[in-house]
This record gives C-alpha cells, sequence and structure tokens, in this order.
C-alpha cells in the first residue's frame, strides 16, 4: 500500500493507493474526503513509540526509514504492518510530505524464510512489495533514466516483459522531450502538486496519459528514482470530453444570444412604428369605434413587447449574465409606482386594487429597484389575470433575522387559485397550469420562473399559499440593508412644485436630429418630437448626420446604432472628435437592447440610451433635461 501523509500532527492522509480496500478495509476516498488522521489507526501501545521514533527521525534529517507496528482496519482487527518512508523536503530542507510503502506482515509470513538477517527481511519486503503490488512501479538510475527494476504490473500495462523493461531507459517510454520534462517538472514546483503529467508510449504503439510520483530513495549507498505510474488516460479523456463540451455549450449559447439580438432587433423596430403611430393617433379626433380599434392594436404591441422582453430575460438569467444594482432607493416609490402601473389592468376588471406598508417600515433600501418592481409588476399582472371578481392586495412588512432585515411583498387575491399537485409546475418556463384552461387568460409561462430567479439572485425566495377556488398568496422575501429609518413621502404640495419645474422649460423650440435607416421609424419619432415643441430634420445614416451637423446647430441627436454607410457608434465618435461644431445632446434610440449595448453607447460617447419601442415617459424625461441645459444656456448668452 502507497501512503502520502502531510507533516502534520496526526500524519494526515494526502495520497493512498487503490489497494488500501484490499488490505484496510477502507477505500481511498473514504481515507481522503474524511481528512483522517493516520494515528488513529495505530495501535494505542504503539503510537508513542511510533511518534516517538518519526519525531527523532526528522529532527536527525533522516531522510528513509523504517518503522513496526500494528494498524486497525476497519473490522475492528489488528494487524502488524512494516513502513519504509521516504520524507520529501523543500528548498529550505523543510519537509513538505512523507512518501510510504506499507505491507502487511502477516499477508507475506508464509513466504518469508525462518533464517533472514534483519537485512534480508527488509530487501524481502521490500521487493515482494514492489513486484506484487497492483501499482505499475519503477526503478530507475537517476542520472540515465536506466530502468534497473520493474514490476509485475509495468510488464501487464507497457507490454514489454519484466526483463525487456530492464534493459530499456525510460527516454524510450516517455514521449516528451528533455526540455518538455524540465517545463513540467517547473510546472509541478509552481502548482505545488505532487505528480508528474506525461504521455507513455506501449509497446503496441499506442499512447496513455500517465500521473507519475517520484522520490529518490537510497538503495545500499546509492539514490534511485522510484516512481509510481498510474494510467489516466480515461481521466483525460473525459476532462478533454469536458471542455470540449463547455465549448460546444458556450458556442450554442453565442449562437442563441447572436439570435436572440437579432430577433429582438428586427421585432422591435416595427413594434416602435405600431406603438409610436398609436401615441400619435391618439391625439387626432376619431370615432369611438376607431378608438377601440386603436386599443386593441396598442395592448397587442404592449404585449408583445413584453413577451420579447421575457424571452430576452429568462435567457439573460440562464447564461448568468444577468447583473443586480445596489443603489439606496425608496420602497415606497416602488411600491406606488408599480400598483399605478397596474392599477387600469385591475379597474378594467372592477377589482378592489389596494396596497398597505407596515407602519414603523423603513423607506430607503439598498437594492436593485428595477428589478424588484419587475418581480412586483410580474406577480401583480397574474393575481390581477387570474381574478374575475374580489380584490388584489399587495402587504409590505419586514422582520430581522439574524443581522438582515427581510422585506416581505406579500400579494394576496381573490382568483381561481392552484390545486395542491400544480403547484410544482409553476416555476417551470414556458409551462402553465393546465394549458386548455389558462390559455384564455394569455401569456407564455416566463413571468413566474423570471420572478423566482430574480429574488433568489438577490438572495430571497417566492413562496406560494393557494386553495383551489379561494385564491393565492404569493410572499416575496428578500434581504435587504436598510438606509433611513423615517419614510419618505412627497406630498402633494411638493409633487406641484416638481410639475413646475419641469413644465416652466416646455415652451423653449428646440432642434433635434434623427437619424434612423428606416423611414418609417424615422418619420415616428419626428412627429412625437414635433409634437413636443422640437423642429426635426431627419438623415438615413451616420455620414449625412455628420454633414448635417457641421451645417446646423442641433439641440438633441436621436441617433440609430445599426445602419449602413456609417454606423450610429463610429458617427458619434466622429462628432465627439470635432472640436468646430457645438455639441449635441446624443440620445441612442435603438433596438438593440442586449446586455452590454447601453455601455457600448454611452462608451462610444452617446449621452443617453433608450429602446425601440420608445418608452414616452423615458422619452420626456431625457427631454425635460435637455430643455433644462437649453434654456440656462441661452440665459448665460444673454447674460
Amino acid at each position: 500500500m502507497i501512503i502520502v501523509w502531510e507533516n502534520l500532527p496526526g500524519r494526515p492522509v494526502k495520497f493512498v493507493s487503490e489497494n488500501t480496500k484490499n488490505i484496510l478495509g477502507y477505500s481511498p476516498e473514504e481515507l481522503l474526503n474524511n481528512k483522517m488522521h493516520f494515528d488513529k489507526f495505530i495501535h494505542p501501545v504503539d503510537l508513542p513509540m511510533v511518534k516517538r521514533k518519526v519525531s527523532s527521525y526528522h529532527y536527525q534529517r533522516i531522510d528513509a526509514y523504517e518503522l513496526h507496528y500494528r494498524l486497525k482496519g476497519k473490522n475492528g482487527e489488528f494487524n502488524w504492518f512494516y513502513e519504509y518512508s521516504i520524507v520529501k523536503r523543500d528548498e529550505n530542507g523543510d519537509i513538505k510530505e512523507i512518501h510510504g510503502c506499507l505491507i502487511d506482515q502477516t499477508m507475506i509470513s508464509q513466504k518469508r524464510s525462518l533464517h533472514h538477517s534483519q537485512r534480508e527481511d527488509h530487501e524481502f519486503l521490500f521487493e515482494d512489495l514492489f513486484m506484487t503490488h497492483n501499482s505499475v512501479m519503477l526503478l530507475m538510475e537517476l542520472e540515465t533514466g536506466r530502468i534497473v527494476k520493474a514490476n509485475l504490473a509495468a510488464q501487464k500495462f507497457y507490454g514489454y516483459s519484466v526483463d525487456q523493461l530492464e534493459s530499456m531507459k525510460i527516454q524510450e517510454i516517455n514521449t516528451a522531450s528533455e526540455e518538455e520534462v524540465y517545463k513540467e517538472r517547473k510546472k509541478v514546483a509552481e502548482e505545488n502538486r505532487m505528480h508528474f503529467e506525461f504521455k507513455h508510449r506501449l509497446k503496441d504503439g499506442s499512447i496513455k496519459d500517465v500521473e507519475v510520483f517520484s522520490s529518490s530513495i537510497p538503495i545500499q549507498g546509492q539514490y534511485f528514482l522510484f516512481s509510481i505510474i498510474h494510467d489516466v488516460t480515461e481521466k483525460k479523456k473525459a476532462e478533454r470530453d469536458l471542455v470540449d463540451a463547455k465549448v460546444e455549450a458556450e458556442l450554442a449559447n453565442q449562437a442563441k444570444s447572436i439570435f436572440l439580438a437579432n430577433m429582438s432587433h428586427e421585432v422591435r423596430t416595427p413594434l416602435h412604428g405600431i406603438h409610436g403611430f398609436s401615441e400619435l393617433l391618439k391625439t387626432t379626433t376619431m370615432t369611438e369605434q376607431q378608438l377601440k380599434y386603436l386599443t386593441q392594436i396598442e395592448g397587442s404591441g404592449k404585449r408583445l413587447n413584453k413577451i420579447i422582453d421575457d424571452i430576452l430575460d429568462i435567457s439573460k438569467i440562464e447564461s448568468e449574465k444577468t447583473e443586480l444594482d445596489l443603489i439606496p432607493f425608496s420602497i415606497d416609490e416602488v411600491v406606488e409606482s408599480t400598483m399605478e402601473l397596474m392599477r387600469p389592468m385591475a379597474n378594467k376588471k372592477e377589482l378592489d386594487f389596494i396596497y398597505e406598508i407596515a407602519d414603523g417600515l423603513s423607506d430607503i433600501f439598498y437594492g436593485d429597484p428595477s428589478r424588484l418592481g419587475q418581480i412586483l409588476s410580474n406577480l401583480l399582472s397574474n393575481a390581477i389575470k387570474f381574478t374575475d371578481s374580489g380584490y388584489v392586495k399587495l402587504t409590505v412588512d419586514e422582520s430581522v433575522v439574524g443581522d438582515q432585515n427581510i422585506v416581505r411583498f406579500a400579494i394576496e387575491d381573490t382568483g381561481i387559485g392552484i390545486r395542491t399537485e400544480d403547484l410544482s409546475l409553476l416555476f417551470q418556463p414556458f409551462s402553465q397550469i393546465d394549458n386548455r384552461f389558462s390559455r384564455g387568460y394569455g401569456g407564455v409561462g416566463l413571468g413566474l420562473k423570471i420572478s423566482k430567479s430574480l429574488a433568489e439572485m438577490m438572495g430571497g425566495s417566492i413562496q406560494v399559499r393557494s386553495a383551489f377556488g379561494i385564491g393565492s398568496t404569493f410572499t416575496i422575501s428578500v434581504p435587504m440593508k436598510s438606509g433611513y429609518e423615517t419614510r419618505i413621502k412627497d406630498t402633494e404640495k411638493d409633487k406641484d412644485l416638481k410639475k413646475t419645474k419641469i413644465n416652466k422649460y416646455n415652451d423653449l423650440k428646440l432642434k433635434a436630429l434623427v437619424v434612423d435607416d428606416q423611414d418609417m421609424a424615422r418619420e415616428v419619432i419626428m412627429e412625437i418630437l414635433d409634437k413636443r415643441n422640437f423642429h426635426c430634420d431627419g438623415v438615413s445614416n451616420g455620414k449625412e448626420a455628420l454633414e448635417a451637423i457641421k451645417n446646423e446647430v442641433y439641440d438633441a441627436v436621436f441617433m440609430d446604432c445599426q445602419m449602413p454607410v456609417m454606423d450610429g457608434y463610429d458617427a458619434t465618435r466622429k462628432i465627439r472628435e470635432e472640436q468646430a461644431i457645438i455639441q449635441p445632446v446624443i440620445i441612442a434610440l435603438t433596438a438593440q437592447a442586449m446586455k452590454g449595448d447601453k455601455e457600448k453607447c454611452l462608451s462610444a460617447g452617446m449621452d443617453e440610451y433608450l429602446t425601440k419601442p420608445v418608452d414616452l415617459g423615458d422619452l420626456d424625461r431625457i427631454l425635460d433635461k435637455i430643455r433644462k441645459t437649453a434654456h440656462f444656456e441661452r440665459r448665460e448668452e444673454r447674460e
């Protein structure tokens, strides 16, 4: 049995050969995984002697020693063992580990001669262990690499007879050059591992991956290289297959990401037209029937956009590319804005739509308000969708668990409920409970999966309680660090003040350039901007935009990213490099909505980022900033 001990109290086992199962009854995994101390197996009577001798050998800097003692097997019985060990030291002479050969003396008692001298006895034990061991073993001259002894396992592995092996040099078996051997030795030292990794050639010409455990040992005053060789060909093949599978998976994931990016871009561009022209149609005089049709068109566009966003979200979550913000935010604001967003949906079904925030709850927390709002929107939307009468209620409270603040958001409804046997299907992607029944409620079955994944990314969870025919309660529990203890609420006066500050710049007549190769996309944003007191010019690529900006002063440029001739990124960089022009605010208005697209736009020199179809609330927020900046610049010019 080959064993390697760490130089620590109790001699913890670092490596052990496979045949330990036959000798001690323990598998290598049992000894290694449990970090067992070898000394616990030594007979209590023998242990003080073993400790004393080992300590003495180490103190005297003896690099090889022999011991006799009793070991306890897994069956509880003690047997006498012979140990021959070699001490491995580092460059400073300190002991790193001990390599040992152990042999059960009761197993070879029948082979021993009654008249051996002590030296002959030890040589016999080593010879017996060496020749009959299941592991491949070679004994070589240190300087020349000549094999002076090979065991039966080596004969079986390499295909050469023992006599043939003992007439060869290791260089005839090892495929590595001297330079490669040197590099491997250096790598072993750097990685602080016990073994070398080589390729050995067998007699039939086949190549095997091997791990070689080597130690120099003294025999009759001369040092030899003692090597134990393990065939790891299958292990290496499995590792290579795993790497190949990982590369294939990454390529497949990359292809999926490219497909999703292209799909998103191609679908968002016409959606931009549907959404934009629907908003413009609202400003015209229509009959009641026309308004009804328009509302249906607008709702269909929003649902399609939600499906695209969900598919992109689940893809990013599955590929672990979703990142969370950690910023201070107001719980009140997130809850109130989400409730207002969902209220028209609840009003349409004449449901009581209420929320309650516990007294004393901290208002300011650190986290990702956007993703939290997304979770609440998904769950509230589901609650409203599956509730035909009664109420949907959101309750927010807080508890302290250990040193963490746990904020709970409970969404309760009086809807159709869920059968107990169906609860396990809730959070599976693209699944709906009883498709025939739920088909009438719409959706692709991604909202709950996304919500659960986001909650878990935040370190939280989602629990469900439901009774079929009575209703359901979804509870999101998320650990959050609180900021301030007092809740902050805007008074009506404060809100009016904010409106006044925003609206007082609306009378400014500003100029914008819209850059987009799609005529429809360009026309819709120009019409929307015209309604907001902007005079607009339009061009179809980055090169035309650069020429237009050289000849005209624009307050804002709405820049598409993917265009022929010159794309939006290059156009923006060239505009920023032009010292002779008055620099406009450049807003990315693009169907590029994948992870990293916003950062790519901002790093090119753009100031803001909007995705198609454009959210008019986000657009107005940016326009207000532009108006405010232009107001102060013009006031400074007058002064």
